[in-house]
């Protein structure tokens, strides 16, 4: 037998090594190829998308004048509502977004919701902040047959008769209206919305304050004591203890015409009717006093009519749903302008936002959400924004 060559067979050993080596290179190599190709197309496609919605919204006549930004309920990571600053494109004159003449469309497809127009409203006054202008349009949306002026929720049951003061009779001394009582929860009727196709109806919000303030009433005797009304009044003598509280309750009252300034003062004690025109207060009764406050210069909205309303009306909570399904709303307000219209002209600016009036249509993480704006004439402008996976801050800016 031959003997083998112990060189040839070193020889062969590192040729078969040097082509594992070889192949486990180009393994690798194609492997990072791989890698980079995919980061090189991704790449590519998200500057694609950026230069098309930068594109898009330049060739709109309007356009978006910095930042979107996102208020977030961080209780449940999800957003309440956006807004977006808003102004002409170069070179346009002026733009008509009166409600019903303009739209805004919103898709989001996570959330399963494309509403066609979202856009029934206009803010006329300039709001100080998003919030206010979140606050009112929660406020327009939800408004059914009436509206709650002030809310007693802390004070004690039962009736309330009114009072009046009694010049004659000194200090902590008033007449007592057996013919009217005072309500824990105070509500006024609410306007409807009526009209034709396209019309425009104006009303106005008026911020309210209630100052609540109620005390015990205290007497020198430990008995309760009875008063007998003439002609419907009757004096009492009454003392206080020293331990006042009061609550302040802020809302928004909706008006279908301007009024003057909102101030007035409502006294009333508690106690119950016996037996006709006498009144039995307990001893440690209450008196409450209510300081009513209402803006005097309100909020300006106009609501366009899609299509036509009866006479007999649609509340505003019936009117959002029918219109634009009640979830989401999309309101402008005109946050620097040069006169009253609906009207965008050149020099002025708008707030756009977009309220969620339903938690199932708030955004989440890693959401997209879409809005067009379409105009009378022009391209429309398209605003697209991916929302963050983190939703812990209270804002968050969208880009």
């Amino acid at each position: 037998m031959g003997k083998t060559n112990r060189k040839t067979l070193k020889r062969g050993i590192v040729g078969i090594e040097a082509a594992i080596v070889m192949i486990a290179f180009v393994i690798v190599a194609a492997a990072l190829a791989f890698v980079v190709l995919n980061m090189g197309f991704f790449t590519t496609q998200q500057s694609r998308q950026v230069m098309q919605r930068g594109l898009g919204e330049s060739s709109s006549a309007l356009m978006v004048d910095g930042s979107v930004v996102a208020t977030v309920d961080t209780s449940i990571s999800r957003i309440s509502y956006i807004y977006v600053p808003i102004k002409l494109s170069t070179g346009q004159y002026m733009v008509d977004l009166t409600p019903g003449k303009s739209i805004v469309g919103y898709w989001s497809p996570q959330r399963g919701i494309a509403i066609a127009n979202t856009y029934l409203m206009a803010v006329l006054t300039p709001v100080d902040t998003p919030d206010t202008l979140a606050n009112i349009t929660k406020t327009v949306v939800n408004l059914g047959e009436t509206q709650e002026i002030y809310n007693l929720t802390k004070d004690p049951n039962g009736n309330f008769y009114l009072l009046t003061p009694n010049t004659q009779g000194g200090t902590n001394t008033y007449d007592i209206n057996s013919g009217a009582t005072y309500k824990i929860v105070s509500t006024m009727a609410a306007p409807k919305i009526s009209g034709k196709k396209g019309d425009v109806l104006k009303f106005y919000v008026y911020e309210c304050v209630s100052s609540i303030t109620y005390r015990k009433i205290t007497e020198t005797s430990d008995q309760d004591y009875n008063l007998e009304l003439k002609s419907g009044t009757a004096s009492v003598k009454v003392k206080f203890d020293g331990n006042p509280v009061t609550q302040t309750y802020k809302g928004y009252i909706i008006y279908n015409e301007p009024l003057q300034q909102v101030v007035t003062t409502i006294r009333a004690v508690n106690g119950t009717s016996t037996s006709g025109s006498t009144i039995t207060i307990d001893q440690n009764a209450y008196y409450v006093e209510v300081s009513i406050s209402c803006s005097r210069l309100p909020y300006a909205f106009v609501i366009g009519l899609p299509d036509d309303v009866d006479s007999t009306g649609l509340t505003f909570k019936e009117f959002f749903a029918k219109f634009a399904g009640g979830k989401v709303v999309t309101v402008m307000d005109w946050v620097a302008k040069v006169n009253d219209d609906t009207v965008l002209d050149p020099g002025e600016k708008i707030l756009m936002l977009t309220y969620y009036n339903d938690n199932t249509a708030m955004p989440q993480s890693y959401d997209t959400i879409k809005l067009e704006v379409r105009v009378p004439i022009g391209a429309p402008l398209t605003i697209e924004r991916n929302v963050p996976p983190s939703l812990t801050q209270g804002v968050v800016d969208l880009g």
